[in-house]
């Protein structure tokens, strides 16, 4: 005792078994043990009975996740090497199980076949690896989820029918020295629950937001960096292998992302990513989306993203995201201030300037823009950007407001005016080239053969365009 001190006396439990008899036992718990001090608990209820307690000061025992290391060893598998700690009674408790196995199907088809290898729960630190073999219905059974997934990622998500079910579990030193005592034990759950808790979670952590996507326009293609705050919980999430995805225009493919970077462990979160063309499914989806753009019309309309390939894992390939319209209010109306206009005679044309406000968290390092309009073979006017290459600030720089300087040159004779004019009437053989360079002054040969296919779209909807057009840019001295 000492000193009329509270003796240390601790509740030891081990050496569990189970069976028939005293003499026709399991022992496959023999290693599992409970410790667990009794002066505090004895304290306590000490405290209760006399009155000295008054209601509850009881917390959730601490948990927390310090590794996350996924890896991808097939084309249907994935291995996740968990870390964790938790405090309260957990920490007193000691575990060791080497196997544990489960069944998890949906809709009547395996789905993933998890198993617990190597759990270890000591001193209140928990390590286990979670390898999750997928059948070979998951891929149908992940891409029939890509509306409610969309949903859930952009809207409200609506009712989602069908259940998983989860059985066949078992536990052992190993999956061919395992016990199937619970195998007959099945949990029904619906799809329509999980999803509906997965979107009051969303909806409960709506601080999440996009502060930054920082794109800057390359010789290839796009790098991008996209920024989010607002994170309440910091995953110390290691991915082992490289992430892929694609963006698809009425169902073709016309650029691939490739992520390059990624940092969840503390906020703001960061991804990198880096964008490349298809080339011809990139002009004819070019095409569609500028279109539309112009005339205000839903500018992702048939856009895309799937194709999620994660290393070697292609499982979630088949899930297709559908984006929401893109929110063209974000970009104000385009204002030409006439004081900035500024005409000239030789050679014949004007400098102007084009001003916008940018209210979304997009920046785009655009660079150096040279248009020539063509009549067939006759150069009509070229137009450039003046004053350096061109930035388009998001809503943190300059409060979104851009001031893009322009200069508008004619480039035909005299002679040539009355058959231009003729042309307009009837604009087929009317075309861009443009000539696009990066910040550096590098040409962008992907960019520049996309943009120069547009025109067959715009001159066939050019009154709507114009229309649309004409009510968007203000005028103001």
């Amino acid at each position: 005792m000492g000193n009329g001190g509270s003796q240390n006396v601790n509740l030891v439990v081990s050496k569990i078994a189970f069976g028939g008899s005293a003499g026709n036992v399991f022992h496959i718990l023999d290693k599992v043990q409970f410790s667990v001090p009794l002066v505090p608990y004895i304290q306590k209820l000490t405290g209760i009975v006399g009155g000295i307690v008054g209601g509850s000061n009881s917390t959730a025992p601490a948990f927390s996740i310090n590794k996350l290391d996924v890896s991808a060893p097939g084309a249907n598998d994935l291995s996740v090497a968990v870390g964790a700690s938790i405090g309260g009674i957990g920490s007193k408790i000691s575990v060791e199980m080497p196997y544990i196995g489960l069944k998890i199907s949906a809709g009547g088809a395996g789905f993933v076949y998890p198993t617990i290898n190597n759990f270890q729960l000591s001193n209140g630190n928990i390590d286990l690896t979670l390898d999750l073999p997928f059948q070979p219905a998951a891929k149908q059974i992940i891409a029939s989820l890509s509306i409610p997934v969309s949903q859930l990622l952009f809207s409200t998500v609506g009712q989602v029918p069908g259940t998983i079910v989860v059985n066949s579990i078992e536990f052992g030193a190993s999956p061919s020295q395992a016990f199937d005592i619970a195998a007959k034990i099945g949990l029904e759950i619906q799809l329509n629950s999980v999803f509906q808790k997965a979107q009051a979670y969303i909806n409960a952590h709506s601080s999440l937001q996009v502060d930054d996507i920082n794109t800057v326009l390359t010789t290839t293609g796009i790098q991008a960096t996209v920024s989010v705050s607002g994170a309440s919980l910091a995953v110390p999430l290691k991915m082992n292998f490289p992430i892929s995805l694609s963006g698809y225009y009425q169902g073709k493919a016309f650029i691939t992302i490739q992520v390059t970077s990624m940092s969840l462990g503390q906020s703001p979160w960061a991804l990198g990513a880096s964008i490349t063309p298809v080339q011809s499914e990139f002009s004819q989806a070019l095409n569609g989306i500028l279109s539309n753009s112009l005339q205000s019309k839903n500018a992702l309309k048939d856009v895309t993203v799937g194709g999620v390939i994660l290393g070697s894992f292609t499982v979630l390939s088949g899930l297709i995201i559908t984006p929401p319209e893109s929110a063209l209010s974000l970009m104000s109306p385009i204002t030409v201030p006439l004081n900035q206009l500024k005409l000239h005679l030789i050679p014949l044309g004007m400098d102007f300037a084009a001003s916008l406000v940018n209210r979304s968290p997009l920046q785009v390092d655009v660079g150096a823009v040279d248009i020539m309009i063509k009549d067939g073979t006759t150069d009509v006017m070229e137009i450039q950007n003046l004053g350096g290459p061109i930035h388009l600030n998001n809503v943190h720089q300059n409060g979104g407001n851009n001031m893009i300087l322009f200069n508008a040159s004619l480039k035909f004779n005299i002679l040539q005016l009355i058959p231009i004019i003729a042309s307009l009437l009837n604009p087929v053989n009317f075309h861009f080239v443009f000539s696009m360079k990066t910040s550096s002054g590098q040409p962008m040969p992907w960019l520049q053969d996309a943009l120069n296919d547009v025109p067959d779209t715009i001159f066939s909807n050019i009154l709507p365009i114009l229309a649309n057009a004409l009510k968007n840019i203000n005028f103001s001295i």
